[in-house]
């Protein structure tokens, strides 16, 4: 399942893969910042930028030299080899790397620095009879939107405040009668929560809490038609001020 989790964000990352069309992405050497070794992933972003995954880290290039972004794990500690296997920007802009046994990390622009998504997998949990490409498109924008109201609760200045999105997986056995339990895939943030005079509108079709410009109003409404479809179930808790918990709730036998 913890697998699963990953080829969900790779696989709907609404992001083309780099085109190498950049003008002064030619050739790079050890000289320039390179290090030896293979590049195992690429990508040019949005701004033009490549980054490029090596066995030593992940650098940006900006057409006159390498710049390095360390990784850390969950205790701090850098992480001094690393496979990373992909790169990807998101539909607003956000910058993932998924690092093998490591985990998934994105681009704090503010502070220029990768943090580590919060997971906590199930480890019980083996194979489930899915259409990955439907519930990835569902955790992929739940995650999005998840990010999207932590950094808005960040630009408000609270005090010792940390932009923070957990996924975890959990499994719940027997929980429908006659040997039939359920797979829980939750999303939670830490950000100011949902209003409850807005909160049955939230999975209306161009409903729309962002500014003018960012976002259709249809991620919400997609995903619940979505696991609707599926005969599964997306349920929302919230509290103001203090965060909101999505929950997939997947059937199994």
């Amino acid at each position: 399942m913890k697998r699963l989790i990953i080829i969900f964000l790779v696989m709907f990352s609404q992001s083309a893969t780099a085109q190498y069309k950049n003008p002064y992405f030619n050739s790079l050497s050890v000289e320039e910042g390179l290090p030896e070794g293979n590049i195992s992933a690429s990508l040019q972003d949005k701004a033009g930028y490549m980054w490029l995954g090596t066995q030593n880290g992940l650098k940006q290039y900006d057409g006159y030299g390498m710049k390095a972004y360390p990784m850390a794990d969950d205790n701090g500690k850098p992480i001094a080899y690393c496979s990373i296997q992909r790169i990807i920007e998101d539909v607003n802009g956000k910058l993932w790397v998924i690092i093998y046994q490591q985990g998934l990390f994105y681009l704090d622009r503010k502070k220029d620095a990768f943090s580590k998504l919060k997971t906590d997998f199930d480890e019980t949990i083996g194979n489930i009879n899915i259409i990955l490409q439907d519930i990835g498109r569902v955790i992929l924008n739940l995650i999005t939107n998840a990010f999207y109201v932590v950094d808005e609760k960040k630009k408000s200045g609270i005090e010792n405040y940390e932009p923070t999105v957990k996924v975890s997986t959990i499994r719940s056995p027997l929980s429908l009668g006659a040997g039939r339990g359920e797979v829980l895939i939750k999303v939670e943030d830490y950000g100011n929560g949902i209003p409850q005079k807005i909160l049955d509108k939230i999975s209306q079709p161009f409903f729309n809490t962002k500014p003018t410009g960012q976002g259709t109003g249809l991620g919400l409404s997609f995903s619940y038609d979505i696991v609707k479809a599926h005969g599964d179930e997306l349920k929302v808790e919230t509290k103001e001020k203090e965060g909101t918990i999505f929950t997939i709730y997947l059937p199994t036998t």
